[in-house]
């Protein structure tokens, strides 16, 4: 589940409100393995399910009562929907949801120079420009004629981004088993920084 602490971590409350389960039976939460605040209001908060600990509604979350008074009281959208993706990443991309879409967040960042941009991916690498409502992806172009433009990522596994505080459009990021790549565009290309 999400904790929040309001007294440097003395003490935790539950904020998991509505986010899914495993099951009634249970009553175990999902496991979320990335959290990113809103740099510019600390009651919005994009979570990311973690691989083999999520098995239904995969994806990101997103609140926007974090630090309701009642902590009970926090609710969460499901920003990762297969509508969503079809309309927005599953069908612009090389990677399509036909072929394979891999639902699970191993990087979610938003940018601390333009809060409206959030980073976030694991096998593809997508963009939002309104505080994770949308998505786009920023790892292909689609030409329209049944080929795609790779921007330097392609199909490997990125572990995570940090986004420049000065600059939203330079990332790094963590790269699989290839190491450190950058963009200083905003996702439309990318530069391995560690190559021999």
């Amino acid at each position: 589940g999400i904790y929040r602490s309001n007294d440097g971590a003395n003490n935790w409350e539950d904020i998991s409100g509505d986010l899914p389960t495993m099951g009634p039976e249970s009553g175990m939460s999902y496991c979320y393995w990335r959290i990113t605040v809103d740099p510019s209001n600390p009651d919005l908060l994009l979570v990311g399910t973690r691989r083999d600990w999520a098995f239904d509604q995969m994806g990101i979350y997103r609140t926007t009562n974090a630090l309701a008074a009642d902590s009970g009281s926090v609710s969460w959208d499901w920003n990762w929907d297969a509508e969503k993706l079809d309309t927005t990443i599953g069908q612009s991309s090389w990677l399509d949801a036909d072929w394979w879409m891999d639902q699970h967040i191993h990087l979610l960042a938003f940018a601390p120079g333009d809060a409206n941009v959030v980073i976030a991916g694991a096998d593809l690498i997508v963009k939002s420009s309104d505080k994770g409502l949308t998505w786009t992806e920023a790892y292909s172009t689609d030409n329209q004629d049944g080929s795609y433009t790779g921007h330097g990522l392609e199909l490997m596994e990125v572990f995570d981004v940090t986004v420049d505080p000065s600059n939203p459009n330079t990332w790094w990021l963590g790269y699989d088993d290839m190491g450190l790549f950058k963009s200083s565009d905003g996702g439309q290309s990318y530069q391995r920084m560690d190559a021999s």
